[in-house]
């Protein structure tokens, strides 16, 4: 009886040193897997190419915020007429930020035409842009109907950019010259799960909040790192 209950005790003893053995082995591999995923999403914001996108500031400040907008989003203008020039008094001015503009047109399929459009301009001249992304959000309509057309762009273009060559900027829209732009910004956001627009990342760390107090907690934080 004593020399069954050593063996099965043995027996049950082995079980849970493999057990053991199997989990330790098993949580070292989600570790792993969760250290994988975390420097595969560091990789993506590390590999972010900032001199090729439309830029407010100086590209050399130190801290890099980057705005992923929708042309025809609400909370897109508030911040834009709001949260921006804040931003710029504050730390654009100074050489202290800069805010790179990003496309991420999901709203509608004007959403895609109004940013095209502003690429379209920006490789004609990276000033115009930045009218354009301003007069766009002074413009925005609030009804839910495609009203970003050819006419509408072209006549805004018109009366607020006289510098620009129309005809060369309407060639390339016809066209849809830059459209592998866009879909690269957007295949950006998507990689990096934004949930929406405007979404906003300092140096690399995705805002929790977009508004003004949480932006600058953050860009204080990188500022203190820089020096």
């Amino acid at each position: 009886m004593k020399k069954k209950t050593r063996i099965l005790l043995g027996i049950t003893t082995l079980i849970i040193v493999f057990a053991s053995i199997t989990l330790i082995q098993l949580s070292g591999h989600r570790e792993k897997e969760a250290a994988n995923l975390n420097t595969a999403k560091n990789k993506v914001l590390e590999d972010f190419n900032y001199d090729k996108q439309p830029v407010k500031g100086s590209k050399d400040a130190p801290v890099k915020i980057v705005e992923f907008t929708d042309y025809k989003c609400s909370s897109c203008k508030r911040w834009t007429e709001n949260v921006l020039p804040q931003l710029e008094k504050e730390y654009i001015q100074k050489g202290k930020a800069a805010v790179y503009i990003l496309d991420y047109p999901f709203l509608a399929p004007d959403s895609k035409l109004a940013a095209l459009a502003g690429e379209t301009l920006y490789q004609q001249n990276h000033e115009f842009f930045e009218i354009y992304h301003k007069l766009m959000m002074e413009n925005q309509k609030k009804d839910k109907s495609e009203w970003i057309t050819k006419d509408f762009i072209l006549n805004l273009v018109k009366e607020g950019i006289p510098d620009v060559d129309l005809q060369q900027f309407e060639k390339d829209l016809d066209a849809g010259t830059y459209l592998p732009q866009i879909k690269k910004d957007k295949e950006i956001g998507k990689e990096l799960g934004i949930p929406g627009t405007p979404t906003v990342f300092v140096n690399g760390v995705e805002a929790e909040k977009v508004d003004y107090e949480t932006l600058k907690t953050l860009i204080e934080q990188e500022l203190i790192e820089v020096k």
